[in-house]
């Protein structure tokens, strides 16, 4: 290969990374311009977005719809649910008897200190505790 070759070679390279550098940008402009743009996000849930859910009151005398909060009596036991009460039980109105707040657990206490005495170490204790401090 002679130096004539490497000549050219050079200039074609160099005539390369020039062409490169002046069209690039004009390409890529060209080439966003050419994309369509995003595309609008669709719900596919089933939701409705647009619109708030009215509840209507219920009938009087007509059992709460599921989902609504409902207090089932049976003798001297309450279910509060959010279904259908349960066989045995009749549904009563909200509002009405008594409410039992049920305390919960004490806290379990704290562990001793760190400061404690700390118990006497045994001779393998010693022996390893020697064994794996360094001198």
């Amino acid at each position: 290969m002679s130096i004539k070759h490497l000549a050219i070679g050079f200039l074609v390279l160099l005539a390369a990374a020039v062409g490169w550098k002046l069209l690039a940008p004009a390409l890529s402009r060209a080439g966003a311009d050419a994309r369509p743009g995003p595309k609008p996000i669709v719900f596919d849930n089933g939701s409705i977005r647009d619109t708030t859910t009215v509840v209507k009151a219920p009938p009087k005398g007509a059992p709460a719809p599921v989902g609504v909060l409902r207090k089932c009596t049976g003798g001297a036991q309450i279910t509060y649910t959010n279904t259908h009460c349960p066989p045995g039980t009749r549904e009563a109105k909200l509002g009405q008897g008594t409410v039992n707040v049920v305390s919960g657990t004490k806290p379990t206490p704290l562990p001793p200190e760190t400061g404690a005495a700390a118990p006497e170490m045994t001779l393998q204790d010693k022996m390893i505790e020697r064994a794996v401090t360094p001198r």
